[in-house]
């Protein structure tokens, strides 16, 4: 058997890993609790100050409340069920909670966020400052432009940019490498295309 035969590819960051991100893409409140290393018998009072009464939060979006059944001893020694709570965090809510955090932890949180976004004004930078001339001596791979693309799409999407404007600014990223896109790959929105007599119209005004 080979060395690597059963290795698999990591998609998850280093903090989605510590904080045990499950196959629904969602986080478990008590892991994020863990992860910051809270006291356990604050747990339902962090659940009810952090996650229910956050105004910033919103239920099915943030988190979903989840019910399970567990057995637990009972004081005449048998075994009995009972029902416990639980919140599915979304990926992004349970960062917020991990930044707003007070302990080491939301500090090494806290510090882990500002060195990823310094990487990403690096990348930035580096970005600006290649010319085509620098392309076409072939310092930079297809699959390192294509990295740079994904990481610079994947931040845009982030921000809400709308598509048009990601677009095109991939398009003039492409021409920075020597790449060229099809004329119709930066398509504009149907109201930049419009004529003033048209759009006037629209608007109810004359041209």
């Amino acid at each position: 058997m080979h060395e690597h035969e059963n290795d698999e590819v990591v998609t998850q960051t280093p903090i989605e890993i510590l904080l045990q991100v499950g196959e629904d893409g969602r986080v478990s409140s008590r892991s994020v609790f863990e992860f910051l290393g809270m006291l356990s018998n604050h747990y339902a009072r962090w659940c009810k100050t952090n996650i229910l009464e956050n105004q910033f939060a919103e239920e099915n979006v943030d988190f979903a409340v989840v019910t399970m059944n567990g057995e637990v001893v009972t004081p005449t020694g048998g075994v009995g069920t009972r029902a416990t709570v639980d919140y599915r965090l979304s990926i992004p809510f349970a960062k917020k909670l991990c930044m707003l955090s007070k302990t080491e932890r939301g500090e090494q949180a806290r510090n882990y966020f500002i060195m990823v976004e310094d990487k990403m004004k690096q990348v930035a930078t580096k970005l600006t400052m290649l010319q085509p001339p620098y392309s076409e001596t072939k310092a930079v791979s297809l699959g390192e432009v294509a990295n740079v693309l994904k990481i610079m799409v994947s931040t845009m999407k982030g921000q809400n940019l709308n598509p048009h404007i990601v677009a095109k600014q991939v398009e003039i990223t492409c021409s920075q490498f020597g790449i060229k896109t099809i004329p119709e790959f930066v398509s504009k929105p149907p109201y930049e295309q419009l004529r003033l007599p048209e759009a006037a119209t629209l608007l109810g005004g004359e041209a």
